[in-house]
């Protein structure tokens, strides 16, 4: 395999359909946080909350949440809609993306919409894979939380040989989880490519990937090896342009607001802010589309022989 020619090859396929970035962002390959908004009291309020017991502070939250019940509950509504909406919408925008960049790859006329076609077509087959995903990792969460949970309550219990049998079980398993959690990875980046592009099941396509992990661990490696280099040299990259249009966009705030005073300097923030957070969503989106598309076009050559040099991928369905 050209992993120099796989590389450079994924950069142009991004750089020139640059539809893949919205769908890798909607794929759920790169995050974005969301944080919730903080409610503050006047001052008076706070040095009252400030110099409220316990007991008053939780009376006063319990009266707040009775208060706010129904708000409560339909913002949880509405979240977890968003939540679910969201997941549904990364099956079909990852389906169509690694279908996109596979058609790009083998040169075939290809666009936004025949991307989502092929994203609606593989909808339920990625979902599969993407809901395993989350089973295994939530397991993966529970039992591991649960022997540190018994380890403390162990502990504070007094049950100290307990504690120290769970402690190390629990450190095992951490040990444990570090190549699991990579190789799980791996393998869920390529089930979902043998899901869309070869048209499996997803037990055909564990299988396949299974076949083809142990068939060609050494070309995986190099793949992820390389993967995690490209990965932090993205970040850095990324925390660069971040930082520098924020000096940028705070230099243009400050100078408003020494020649127009409060006002136009938050005026001027509320605009920027716009583009600023465009600019640095389009580029995380460019940065996760590269890192699919390099995944995709590793995946097409993993299993080719050296003297070959060309890939074949079955087109999508009409």
């Amino acid at each position: 395999m050209r992993y120099g020619t796989l590389i450079t090859r994924s950069l142009a396929i991004t750089w020139r359909h640059k539809y893949l970035w919205l769908l890798a962002f909607f794929a759920g390959e790169g995050a974005v946080s969301i944080s919730a908004p903080t409610f503050n009291g006047s001052s008076n309020s706070s040095n009252q909350a400030t110099n409220a017991t316990p007991g008053e502070v939780w009376s006063s939250v319990s009266t707040w949440i009775g208060a706010n019940i129904m708000l409560l509950i339909l913002a949880g509504v509405v979240v977890l809609g968003l939540v679910v909406g969201l997941f549904l919408l990364s099956a079909i925008a990852d389906g169509a993306l690694i279908r996109a960049s596979a058609e790009h790859d083998a040169e075939r006329p290809f666009s936004l919409r025949f991307a989502w076609r092929a994203g609606l077509t593989t909808f339920w087959p990625v979902l599969k894979v993407k809901l395993l995903t989350v089973a295994i990792v939530l397991l993966s969460v529970i039992v591991l939380g649960g022997v540190i949970a018994l380890a403390v309550v162990s502990a504070v219990a007094g049950a100290t040989a307990s504690a120290v049998l769970l402690s190390v079980l629990a450190v095992l398993l951490g040990l444990v989880a570090i190549p699991f959690s990579i190789v799980f990875s791996v393998v869920i980046l390529l089930t979902l490519r043998a899901v869309v592009l070869e048209g499996m099941n997803i037990s055909a396509s564990l299988a396949h990937t299974l076949t083809l992990f142990q068939r060609r661990l050494g070309r995986v490696t190099l793949l992820w090896l390389l993967s995690v280099a490209l990965g932090l040299a993205a970040g850095i990259a990324m925390g660069v342009f971040t930082i520098a249009l924020l000096v940028v966009f705070g230099g243009l705030v400050a100078a408003l607001y020494v020649a127009g005073g409060t006002l136009a300097a938050v005026i001027a923030g509320i605009l920027l802010a716009v583009p600023w957070l465009a600019l640095v969503l389009s580029a995380s989106g460019a940065i996760s589309a590269f890192t699919s598309t390099y995944w995709t076009l590793g995946y097409t050559r993993l299993d080719l022989e050296p003297e070959r040099q060309t890939v074949t991928v079955p087109p999508a369905a009409a």
